[in-house]
């Protein structure tokens, strides 16, 4: 009965409140600030860089939050929501708790491609409004982005495809939405590519100045892959053997090796000039933590300017995913 799903929901949710923020100012601290987010609860998400912070975490004490964020620069864009109150609306009114929203808050709405739990909890974070599943080897349909869009309740929808592959097929979509909304892609070919754009993005600005800032922030993007072979093959960089580890940057392969932690470093090393400052991996589905602590220990060696930030992506085929800015 409606009392017993009470108590069931209350005793479920560990952390009541949903606290969301964005922090502006200089020489922040990420780091620090992500150890301070992640001790007043779970689901902590703290991207950015060190002008520009977006914060989401699960906490019983927002206040110690907002306490915290407070000490490096100014706040904005605050929401608290009580999980509790949300999922027992949602028991109410259907049986069931909301899989996804569809509706768009807002004039201007926000879809990404992405697969993975990790990544999608990031967009959602940053303030996406729909997340269509699909990655490599997984493309969307045309239809599956034309379906996205419709559900939206928007008069601007900008789309981030996040692979190369699926550019085309969002542009495509574009042309066949038949209501009246206008639609822009951003030509994220990586995830990082569309977190870097999604950062930039500006809610109080107009569509010429945000696709400007968000093309800027993709053209100083540097982003790094690690896959497997699936096959034997020659490429331009030497002979691959299938379930060789493949280094690529900005798509296209650069390193080889039979060992996946040499692959990664010696992918850094092709990839940075010195003047870098941080390094975000995301880990795949497959990804095993000896191997991370490994590349991280060589990182601290090999490349000691550079701060290490690692987040769960869960992502299939790419065990690691990293930027570099």
């Amino acid at each position: 009965n409606r009392e017993l799903e009470e108590v069931k929901i209350k005793s479920e949710i560990k952390y009541t409140y949903c606290t969301e923020l964005v922090v502006k100012g200089n020489g922040i601290n990420i780091e620090r600030l992500r150890e301070k987010i992640e001790s007043y609860g779970d689901s902590a998400i703290v991207v950015g860089n060190e002008s520009l912070v977006k914060i989401h975490v699960h906490t019983n004490t927002p206040q110690k939050v907002l306490n915290r964020a407070i000490r490096q620069g100014t706040i904005h864009d605050i929401q608290i929501n009580n999980m509790k109150d949300q999922r027992m609306e949602a028991v109410g009114s259907s049986g069931i708790e909301a899989a996804q929203q569809t509706k768009a808050p807002e004039g201007r709405a926000l879809i990404v491609v992405a697969n993975g739990a990790g990544i999608e909890e990031i967009f959602k974070s940053i303030g996406v409004d729909a997340i269509v599943g699909g990655g490599q080897s997984m493309n969307p349909s045309t239809y599956d982005i034309v379906k996205m869009v419709n559900g939206l309740d928007a008069a601007e929808v900008i789309i981030f495809p996040n692979n190369k592959n699926i550019i085309l097929t969002a542009n495509q979509a574009k042309k066949l939405v038949k209501k009246k909304t206008t639609i822009t892609v951003i030509p994220t070919r990586t995830i990082p590519e569309g977190i870097s754009a999604l950062l930039s993005y500006n809610p109080d600005a107009g569509m010429e100045e945000n696709t400007y800032n968000m093309e800027q922030a993709i053209s100083s993007s540097k982003c790094g892959e690690i896959t497997q072979a699936v096959r034997d093959a020659n490429l331009y960089v030497g002979e691959i053997k299938k379930g060789a580890f493949l280094g690529l940057y900005n798509g296209k392969v650069k390193v080889i090796s039979d060992k996946i932690v040499d692959v990664t470093i010696d992918l850094i090393r092709d990839m940075v000039e010195g003047s870098e400052e941080v390094i975000t991996f995301y880990t795949g589905k497959d990804a095993r933590q000896e191997d991370m602590k490994a590349v991280r220990e060589r990182l601290k060696k090999d490349f000691p300017y550079l701060d290490i930030e690692i987040h769960r992506g869960g992502q299939p085929l790419y065990p690691f995913i990293f930027s570099i800015e």
